[in-house]
């Protein structure tokens, strides 16, 4: 499938690396215009029609928020997120409050400041963790099922003006896997997954690219599970 973004403004959370770095590129590609947030400058060369603007969501957004509040954009994709795997009892109160501000609360006021024009997509990265988890996966969780109660309810608040989805994506390359997980650990979770492999994050893109694209005129409030069938195992 062809996707035209020319004339769209988009903005990317966490478009520094992994998922998020993929869409914002794919976007750019198709002609739109990207701004990517994170708290690291890219150690990568930006394309034109790419601006970073750093923000450290653990931190005051104020300025971020007005930013968004007053430029006109197309797309909001939420992506930034972080993961810290604990048992329930060594959990801190620093610790929920973290992953609450990232996962959770700047996602929210993003959607809710965000100067979105009629016809906009936000899209809403989640995680396989939205719809099963482990031991050790309170935290996230949480924080992930959160990201599909804030999907749902402001689908149905911005309708018909903005379709809101969620994407939870399953286990997938990037750089930051590739550094946490040995490749014993990754044969050893691939050969669980019905496909036998990892997501590639073009894969996980082109579907955040369908939702935001002209050709999805309907499909809102929506949580879509791409993780290769390992959700049904």
């Amino acid at each position: 499938m062809t996707f035209d973004f020319r004339d769209k403004v988009a903005v990317v959370t966490g478009g520094s690396r992994g998922i998020g770095k993929q869409i914002a590129l794919d976007l750019i590609n198709y002609g739109a215009m990207v701004y990517i947030v994170s708290r690291n400058i890219p150690d990568w060369e930006l394309p034109r029609k790419m601006i970073h603007i750093q923000a450290d969501f653990n931190e005051d957004i104020t300025e971020l928020r007005l930013f968004l509040n007053q430029n006109e954009i197309d797309i909001l994709i939420n992506n930034a997120g972080i993961n810290i795997i604990k048992p329930l009892k060594e959990v801190t109160e620093e610790d929920y409050d973290k992953i609450q501000n990232i996962n959770l609360k700047v996602p929210y006021l993003l959607s809710k400041d965000s100067n979105i024009r009629k016809g906009g997509k936000i899209v809403n990265i989640a995680s396989i963790w939205s719809v099963k988890t482990k031991s050790w996966r309170s935290l996230y969780s949480t924080t992930k099922n959160g990201i599909i109660g804030l999907t749902k309810s402001t689908s149905v608040e911005l309708a018909p003006n903005i379709l809101v989805n969620a994407v939870s994506p399953g286990f997938t390359n990037t750089e930051l896997t590739n550094q946490s997980l040995i490749h014993s650990e990754r044969y050893d979770l691939a050969s669980q997954v019905p496909m036998k492999r990892f997501a590639e994050t073009n894969e996980i893109s082109n579907l955040v690219l369908f939702l935001c694209s002209d050709s999805n005129t309907y499909i809102t409030g929506q949580n879509i599970v791409i993780d290769g069938g390992f959700t049904n195992v």
